[in-house]
């Protein structure tokens, strides 16, 4: 459970960096986007520019940066760091894994989009429509998986699935919930 909290609290801490700093820049230096604009659309823009800097972050730092020194993947061959066989990781972490480091694997893949789900279509209303939105999720989440590739990362199909499936429960929690906009 310590690992859990670590990364939940790195998460927190990053986020309400980001959060803060987001909204002063947006606050001194762009007051002229927020003509019109409400306080619930600038807290909900400020949520959103927060998590998707965190998120990036935390996408793109390295595996020693996130599970210490000992986890290198950049030195292995990228066959190595490649998995296309869908649910393969999840077999494999449900069968041989500790169940706290499998948790954090499968249940923060779906964890880590869904607020991608929820903010997107109400920060930007062209997302509102479902092809949209899924479409640009995809895309995303495909080209996130390349980028953690290039830059000495893994490629797992299994991270596609999981954070689609996230991103998708958002949208539908989005959608679910009554428009404040």
């Amino acid at each position: 459970m310590p690992l859990t909290l670590l990364y939940l609290l790195r998460a927190l801490v990053l986020f309400v960096v980001v959060f803060c700093a987001f909204s002063i820049i947006r606050t001194r230096y762009f007051r002229h986007l927020k003509r019109g604009s409400s306080v619930r659309r600038e807290v909900t823009m400020s949520l959103f520019y927060g998590y998707f800097i965190m998120l990036l972050i935390f996408l793109f730092m390295s595996n020693s940066t996130l599970a210490g020194p000992s986890v290198i993947t950049h030195e292995l061959p990228i066959a190595q760091r490649m998995n296309l066989e869908p649910f393969h990781t999840i077999r494999t972490f449900m069968a041989y894994g500790d169940i706290e480091f499998a948790l954090i694997n499968i249940l923060g893949n779906v964890l880590i989009t869904i607020p991608l789900g929820i903010l997107l279509p109400m920060v930007y209303p062209y997302f509102k429509k479902f092809h949209r939105f899924f479409i640009t999720l995809c895309l995303g989440v495909i080209a996130i998986e390349l980028i953690q590739l290039i830059i000495g990362r893994t490629l797992d199909v299994d991270d596609v699935i999981l954070n689609t499936l996230g991103g998708l429960l958002g949208y539908i929690a989005y959608q679910l919930t009554p428009r404040q906009f």
